[in-house]
């Protein structure tokens, strides 16, 4: 398969790239869990592993629809995502058509830039109703969930298998209502990771909290959320001005430890000993926390740029693509190393043509915004035309 069937597989219409420091060649192999077939009536928990890997392929997203709960509200949210982080092809009219009819339960509220707006969460609260299926966490159960600690412990579970699964509308949904249901600290923290991991902050809640806790997590948000626009300047001259706050300045807290070497990273710099130490701390006391091992990575990658291709394949595994990740991979234009990461890209190219983070990774690599354009504009106009219809 050529670059161009592989383009048009997915209606990307682009040129194929031209690229100096590597070539990517297609003769390549898929790891083992590209290479996983799903058989029909799979146990939705191994579709979710999957996906963590594979994104929302629409091999992936058919399999879990067919079992997945006849709930209309979270079938809606898993298309929203769908339709909004997958790029469908031709061949996948059967499964466009579907997301179309499963997307109707939440047309009312939802919007381009969250399917559950901050504003629409007693909407949602309103539309889901009860289920005689008790084995999957439901938003119905949640609605109705008394003040019980072990029962919202399974449900966060539950949100951090749906996040890693790249179903973040999903996620977020449960979170909304517990948040709007018990008011948890908790619930927010997650939902502010959840909406910058899946870029729907339009989900979140106001956060007019003055007190040192809720300083650190708005400066966490603001500072993540600039060094997602790679708004480099804008960060640091936040995280400055937060250097005049009292329950802010000098914090050992993870999450602002972790913006501020994420910062020193893009900027080509490398840490010293004892920062990258306690960056790799963190990293390694929550080995599912997407943002800590993406910036452990980074730190690793700047300290020692022989590992890239071996963090980037390590991230790849238990997380899938991500278009910043891989720009930190690529940041260093190190020649020695770019031959492998075409390679690497190649491969994620030939068996995830769906995932739009890996041509955003290819307009990177080679240095040809008009992939990544195109990428955005397919994916707007997807969820346009299907909120519209």
């Amino acid at each position: 398969m050529s670059f161009l069937e592989i383009a048009a597989l997915r209606n990307i219409t682009v040129a194929e790239p031209e690229l100096t420091d590597g070539t990517l060649g297609w003769d390549v192999e898929p790891d083992a869990y590209q290479r996983l077939r799903v058989p029909p009536g799979a146990p939705i928990e191994g579709i979710f592993r999957l996906m963590a890997r594979r994104g929302l392929e629409p091999a992936l997203v058919t399999a879990l629809l067919a079992v997945y709960p006849a709930r209309p509200i979270e079938r809606a949210l898993i298309a929203y995502d769908a339709l909004g982080g997958s790029l469908l092809g031709d061949e996948d009219g059967a499964l466009a058509d579907q997301l179309l009819i499963e997307l109707a339960s939440v047309k009312a509220f939802a919007s381009e830039l969250a399917a559950v707006p901050h504003a629409a969460v007693g909407a949602l609260i309103a539309a889901v109703h009860g289920s005689d299926d008790f084995a999957l966490p439901s938003l119905a159960g949640l609605v109705d969930l008394a003040d019980d600690a072990a029962a919202r412990d399974a449900i966060f579970a539950h949100v951090r298998l749906l996040a890693r699964a790249k179903l973040g509308s999903l996620a977020l949904g449960f979170l909304q209502i517990l948040f709007d249901r018990f008011a948890l600290p908790r619930a927010l923290e997650q939902m502010v990771e959840v909406a910058l991991d899946h870029d729907a902050l339009g989900s979140l809640p106001p956060m007019p909290g003055q007190d040192d806790a809720s300083m650190r997590l708005q400066s966490y948000l603001v500072v993540r959320a600039s060094l997602i626009q790679y708004d480099l300047a804008g960060a640091a001259r936040f995280l400055a001005a937060l250097e005049q706050h009292p329950g802010v300045a000098g914090s050992a807290e993870p999450r602002l430890l972790l913006v501020k070497a994420q910062l020193a990273t893009m900027r080509g710099e490398t840490l010293d000993p004892p920062a990258a130490a306690e960056i790799a701390e963190i990293s390694n006391a929550d080995l599912e926390w997407r943002y800590a091992q993406a910036v452990a990575d980074a730190v690793e990658i700047a300290d020692a740029p022989e590992s890239t291709v071996a963090r980037l394949e390590s991230y790849l595994t238990t997380f899938g693509n991500d278009a910043r990740v891989w720009g930190q991979a690529l940041l260093r234009d190190n020649p020695d190393v770019t031959p492998a990461l075409a390679k690497l890209l190649a491969r994620e190219l030939r068996y995830g043509s769906h995932e739009p983070d890996v041509w955003r990774a290819l307009s990177a690599l080679s240095d040809n915004t008009e992939i990544s354009d195109e990428v955005d504009r397919r994916l707007a106009a997807q969820l346009h035309a299907a909120l519209t219809s």
